[in-house]
C-alpha cells in the first residue's frame, strides 16, 4: 500500500513510539521537502506529563520571578519543562555549583 503525506499537519511513525512496535512502513521522499520530527525520548516525556498545559502555565503565573512575562511566554516555557523526581534526601543542587536550572514545586 502506498500512502502520499502532502497536506501540512499528516504524520506518520506515531504508532512506533507510542507502542514499542516495530516500523510498519518505509516512508520515502518522492521530491525535496521539510518536516519536523521529535525524537522518543521526547515523545514520551510529552505523552506522560501529569499536568496539562494550562494547568502548567497557571502554576508559572504564580512564580514570583515569572509574573511579568506574557501567557505565549508561559506557554513556551512549560514546552521547555521536564518533571523530574529525586529521593527523600537526595540533593537536588548544592550550595557554591554553577546553576544550569530553576526548579519549580
Amino acid at each position: 500500500t502506498v500512502f502520499t503525506y502532502e497536506t501540512a499537519g499528516s504524520s506518520f511513525g506515531e504508532l512506533s513510539l507510542m507502542y514499542g512496535k516495530p516500523r510498519a512502513a518505509t516512508v520515502q521522499a518522492t521530491s525535496r521537502g521539510q518536516l519536523w520530527a521529535i525524537n522518543r525520548v521526547a515523545f514520551r516525556a510529552c505523552m506522560l506529563k501529569r499536568n496539562s498545559h494550562i494547568d502548567m502555565v497557571a502554576i508559572l503565573k504564580k512564580v514570583e520571578i515569572l509574573q511579568s512575562l506574557t501567557i505565549p511566554q508561559l506557554q513556551r516555557l512549560s514546552d521547555c519543562m521536564a518533571e523530574e523526581s529525586h529521593k527523600s534526601g537526595a540533593n537536588i543542587l548544592k550550595q557554591g555549583e554553577h546553576g544550569e536550572s530553576i526548579y519549580i514545586v
